[in-house]
């Protein structure tokens, strides 16, 4: 199963991403209706792969997201802080 995000994917997730995968989910389903019928079937493509998802991958995604549009304020030591935390934090 392919369950690489294609990047106009990434971006509605990181667009409306919260603190869990379910408010995330619930962010985007809360949009679509506003959204022009290209936007929507990208959105309902970022909602399957999220659905389809487990923590570990859920939390992959957010990583590679937040060193995409940090990496040039945070130094190193300071992302894989982050990505311990968040890796934890999908084990709870």
């Amino acid at each position: 199963m392919n369950t690489r995000f294609t990047i106009e994917e990434e971006n509605i997730v990181a667009i409306y991403a919260e603190d869990s995968r379910e408010t995330t989910l619930e962010n985007i389903l809360a949009a679509m209706p506003y959204m022009d019928e290209d936007m929507r079937q990208l959105a309902a493509a970022a909602v399957n792969m999220l659905s389809s998802s487990n923590g570990p991958r859920y939390i992959r995604m957010l990583f590679i997201i937040f060193c995409t549009v940090f990496h040039d304020h945070f130094p190193l030591n300071m992302i894989m802080r982050v990505f311990s935390f968040l890796h934890v934090m999908a084990r709870i």
